[in-house]
C-alpha cells in the first residue's frame, strides 16, 4: 500500500513545507498565524523574520506561547520534521536541501534573514 493510499486520496503530504517571512513589524501576524495552526500539522514550517544583524531574536519564545507545536531555532544540517516550527536565526539565511536546512552566515549589510 502506498503512502497516499494509507492516508486517503489527496492526503500524501510527504515533501510539503510551509515557509513564511515577515519584516520586524510582522510579529502580530506571525502570532495570529501560529495560533490558528492545527495541533497535528503534517508538515514543517520555516519562519524568517527580518532583523538587524546584531539584534537577538525572541521570536521563538514569543511564538511558542501561541501554539502547542514545537518551536525551535533552526540549526545547520537540521532535518525538518512535520509538526515543528523552525525560526531562522538572526544574521543567517537558510537554504533547504532535500529535508535538511543549511544555514549561511551573511556578511552583507541589511536585515537578515531575507525571503527569496
Amino acid at each position: 500500500m502506498s503512502s497516499s493510499e494509507a492516508n486517503g486520496p489527496g492526503e500524501d503530504r510527504r515533501g510539503f513545507l510551509v515557509v513564511t517571512g515577515s519584516s520586524a513589524g510582522g510579529i502580530d501576524a506571525l502570532m495570529s498565524f501560529v495560533r490558528n495552526l492545527p495541533d497535528r500539522l503534517p508538515m514543517p514550517i520555516v519562519v524568517a523574520q527580518h532583523l538587524a544583524p546584531q539584534h537577538e531574536s525572541r521570536l521563538k519564545e514569543i511564538l511558542a506561547q501561541y501554539t502547542p507545536l514545537r518551536v525551535e531555532t533552526i540549526v545547520d544540517e537540521a532535518v525538518l520534521q512535520a509538526g515543528h516550527i523552525y525560526i531562522v536565526p538572526p544574521n543567517h539565511d537558510v537554504e533547504l536541501v532535500d529535508s535538511h536546512a543549511v544555514t549561511k552566515l551573511q556578511a552583507k549589510k541589511g536585515p537578515k534573514p531575507s525571503i527569496d
